[in-house]
């Protein structure tokens, strides 16, 4: 008979208790209002990378959400009000060191920030947190996208093409690349772009890293720049750990259409099931105000923040034990 306990120690699960408190006690001091959507919709996420979990009944076919973003815009876009959420998250074939197939996210959306703003209060909300680490405390490092490739590899990922990323990959790791898929279009030259980074360049970083500014083909729902060269986001690494992903959100309907279309027929290519597009989304989309948000994985902030290595340390049942 398999061991029916929870995995963590009880301190693991007090701190925690201790952590999500400290969270809202945060976002109140702040007037962020909590809110509560849906966990299950009608809707799957079109993103290739993110394949939803499915529910059936007698009558029709559901999906959990690979995170609340969709929800929460709408009731941003109803509102305009500044928002969070703790909730839990699906996403299918997620396992290994730093993925489960549920995990507990936190996402919050502040209209009129920038980028900037919403950074500094990422920032501030890991500096409020109990026991804070030293290595927090310090001023981030920041680098864009394009520097640390340059840095690395001396090829500009914002030009290359397949062909060269393709080649770096079988020049600088150890790994066979046919695991990517050999399609000429964007999102394949997101794919080994973002294994390039994975593998080679996020290893390097220490302590708390920024890095902003990334390529147009990983934009995702974020706004472009207005020389069409890089998407308006970021992402947050604590001892190469990706914790944080935010976003200076895209508020053009037509834009957002157009990304779902390419999405779908990204999926088509690729033998993936194609997502009926969220309608109540795009119609909301125009009535959002100018909002930065950021989405960051609870359990691997669990992880930065208590020094553990694996997140079936922090969670009380990971996918295969539970």
């Amino acid at each position: 008979m398999s061991d029916w306990r929870a995995q963590p120690s009880w301190q693991t699960l007090v701190a925690r208790d201790r952590l999500n408190r400290a969270i809202r006690a945060f976002f109140c001091r702040r007037d962020v209002v909590e809110i509560s959507t849906p966990v299950l919709g009608l809707r799957g996420s079109p993103d290739c990378h993110l394949q939803s979990l499915e529910v059936y009944t007698q009558q029709d076919r559901y999906f959990l959400q690979t995170s609340p973003e969709f929800a929460m815009k709408r009731v941003l876009a109803t509102y305009g009000q500044s928002i969070y959420q703790i909730c839990p998250a699906f996403r299918q074939a997620d396992l290994g060191r730093l993925h489960n197939p549920e995990f507990s996210i936190l996402e919050w959306y502040r209209p009129e920030f920038g980028l900037g703003e919403l950074m500094d209060e990422v920032m501030a909300l890991l500096r409020s947190l109990p026991q804070g680490k030293a290595c927090w405390a310090a001023e981030p490092n920041r680098v864009s996208h394009r520097e640390a490739f340059l840095k690395e590899f001396g090829v500009d990922p914002n030009v290359a093409s397949i062909a060269q990323l393709r080649s770096l990959i079988e020049r600088h790791t150890s790994l066979e690349v046919n695991h990517l898929d050999h399609f000429d279009d964007e999102m394949a030259r997101s794919d080994c772009l973002d294994y390039l980074f994975t593998e080679c360049i996020v290893a390097g970083f220490s302590g708390l890293t920024w890095v902003v500014d990334f390529p147009v083909c990983q934009a995702a729902l974020a706004e472009i720049d207005d020389a069409g060269q890089t998407a308006s986001r970021f992402e947050l690494y604590a001892q190469g750990i990706e914790l944080a992903n935010g976003y200076q959100e895209l508020t053009d309907a037509i834009a957002m259409q157009e990304r779902f279309n390419q999405w779908n027929q990204y999926r088509l290519n690729r033998d993936l099931p194609v997502m009926a597009i969220d309608q109540r989304l795009l119609s909301a989309i125009s009535n959002l105000p100018r909002t930065a948000g950021v989405a960051m994985g609870l359990d691997r902030l669990m992880m930065a923040w208590l020094d553990e290595d694996n997140i079936g340390k922090v969670m009380p049942f990971v996918w295969s034990a539970s």
